[in-house]
């Protein structure tokens, strides 16, 4: 596989390198370009996406249509913090929590919010697969459908507040 298949994600002081085709992740500082940690995928797959935090790295891998896993790795050392099974489609950080949008083996998505200190689930909402907008605050997560469905959620509990 030639150089052009590299995947590249760009961060203000950090650049966050994957090759396919051994399966390693390479993050190097900027703006000195300093390689900073190595690391090996076990199962290979296709990076979705990556978010971050002043700690951590949060990265999508997916390994076919509804299969992957979501990683959370050390900036500084590379250390895999935690680790969730699954495919995930949203991943967002917010007020220390991820919220992630992952699908089951029954075919049903969950929106799910996590501690992004040590992966735990705080709670979790089900959600269909029309989500078309969504937003977050420390109050409220709205959910909207493509059907014109509105759901409100307390950010706190995950409950239904309309």
């Amino acid at each position: 596989m030639s150089k052009g298949f590299l995947q590249k994600f760009e961060f203000d002081s950090y650049t966050v390198v994957y090759n396919p085709e051994n399966f390693s992740i390479l993050c190097k500082r900027q703006p000195e370009n300093k390689n900073i940690w190595i690391i090996k995928i076990d199962e290979g797959g296709f990076i979705n996406g990556i978010v971050h935090d002043d700690e951590n790295f949060y990265i999508a891998i997916e390994y076919d249509d509804k299969s992957g896993i979501f990683w959370a790795i050390g900036k500084e050392d590379g250390i895999t913090k935690w680790t969730i099974p699954g495919k995930a489609y949203v991943y967002e950080v917010f007020d220390n929590y991820l919220y992630l949008i992952f699908i089951d083996n029954n075919d049903i998505y969950y929106l799910i919010k996590v501690n992004s200190s040590d992966g735990s689930k705080v709670w979790y909402h089900e959600v269909d697969i029309d989500l078309h907008r969504y937003s977050i605050n420390r109050q409220r997560v709205l959910l909207e459908y493509l059907d014109g469905r509105v759901e409100i959620l307390s950010s706190a509990t995950g409950d239904l507040i309309n």
